[in-house]
């Protein structure tokens, strides 16, 4: 593999930018899980899922895809019931919603605000 990199520097370029995206990628995750709290953290990632998967509907923006609260623990740096407690709060604050195993993000600029860390966090 290390020939073919030293053969062909168009290839070898390409391999320098994915390896630096990755980096970046790893630097704001290690940033974002040392410097915030648990509620900005899974604010944070559920607007990337929204990014990435949201569909306009009538009570907001529905996240497309389902996911676990484990997963979404394991992402954020957090335990499930951890997960769990943000969720239930956020629920009760009517910022989202549970529509079966989907989630609706009803208040995207409260969220975009928390995560931000330019307004309160429960």
């Amino acid at each position: 593999a290390l020939r073919r990199l030293a053969a062909d520097p168009l290839l070898a370029r390409q391999h320098q930018t994915l390896c630096s995206r990755r980096f970046r990628i790893m630097l704001q995750q290690l940033e974002l899980q040392s410097h915030n709290s648990a509620t900005r953290r899974v604010c944070h990632h559920l607007l990337g899922l929204v990014q990435s998967y949201g569909q306009v509907c009538e009570e907001g923006m529905r996240i497309g895809i389902t996911f676990t609260q484990q997963e979404m623990g394991n992402i954020c740096g957090l335990s499930r019931v951890s997960v769990s407690n943000i969720f239930s709060r956020l629920e009760r604050e009517g910022w989202i919603s549970r529509q079966g195993r989907h989630m609706l993000v009803c208040e995207i600029d409260t969220l975009k605000a928390v995560a931000a860390g330019s307004a309160r966090s429960l």
